[in-house]
């Protein structure tokens, strides 16, 4: 089975965020007045914070936040989030638009397809009243995905062993009184004109796990937004296939 074609019939996904990022626009709040209406009959319930670091200091972690200059001539623009009742919400900024859907006890996983389509259709609509209201041009320079799974306890020990390949069914024996455990790592791929980096986090506990990915592709000049991101979905579902065993891709029912 290719790592692009896993599928299952109980997935233990339990959040995916997918993010396009832009160079930043220069947004107002009253010119989108319309697209805010537009998300409200769908996601009920705003909040307004302030503005999240720009993605463009995410390669310099040194820089100092540039957003919030003493003799700043515009407030940044806020970061918006719109949710609705059922573990939805979309929100964004003047440099990125994100999507975020729980899945929770009784909620199903529609799979990747439909919420790349969900994506589409919220960046689509954002970008029509982005240049209307600033005569300029949405210009996608990164995107991410990102995935959140309720994995057995044996989370963070299978993803470490799996990530370096060792073979063996030797029984996990905790260290007396080791409450939790966590592990991570870093992937590096090449596609064509895409980089792609997949950072994954494991947690266990003496009775649950968690292993997270986060799949970011770039390339040297602005991207093709959702070529790109099935590029990084495919790299982030290629690491989750190394990172979990075939026990535990069993329990989940492959398709």
């Amino acid at each position: 089975m290719a790592a692009t074609e896993l599928r299952f019939a109980t997935p233990p996904v339990r959040a995916v965020e997918l993010t396009i990022f832009f160079d930043a626009v220069p947004l107002k709040l009253v010119s989108l007045t319309p697209l805010v209406s537009s998300l409200q009959t769908k996601f009920p319930h705003v909040s307004e914070r302030f503005a999240r670091m720009p993605w463009i200091n995410e390669d310099a972690p040194n820089t100092a936040p540039a957003f919030l200059e003493e003799e700043s001539e515009r407030f940044p623009f806020p970061w918006l989030t719109f949710k609705d009742d059922q573990g939805r919400a979309v929100s964004f900024q003047d440099d990125r638009l994100l999507l975020r859907w729980e899945f929770e006890t009784g909620r199903e996983y529609p799979g990747f397809v439909a919420l790349r389509a969900d994506l589409g259709r919220e960046f689509q609509s954002f970008v029509t009243h982005a240049e209307e209201s600033t005569g300029g041009s949405v210009i996608v320079q990164r995107v991410r995905a990102e995935y959140e799974n309720s994995i057995p306890e044996r989370a963070a020990w299978t993803a470490a062993q799996q990530s370096f390949s060792v073979e063996t069914d030797a029984p996990i024996t905790p260290v007396p009184g080791l409450q939790a455990v966590n592990s991570g790592g870093l992937f590096h791929f090449t596609d064509d004109s895409y980089v792609t980096h997949v950072e994954y986090a494991a947690f266990s506990d003496a009775t649950d796990g968690s292993l997270s990915l986060r799949s970011t592709t770039h390339g040297d000049d602005a991207v093709a937004a959702f070529d790109a991101l099935d590029v990084a979905h495919s790299r982030l579902i290629e690491c989750f296939a190394t990172l979990t065993t075939k026990e535990q891709q069993e329990a989940w029912g492959p398709r």
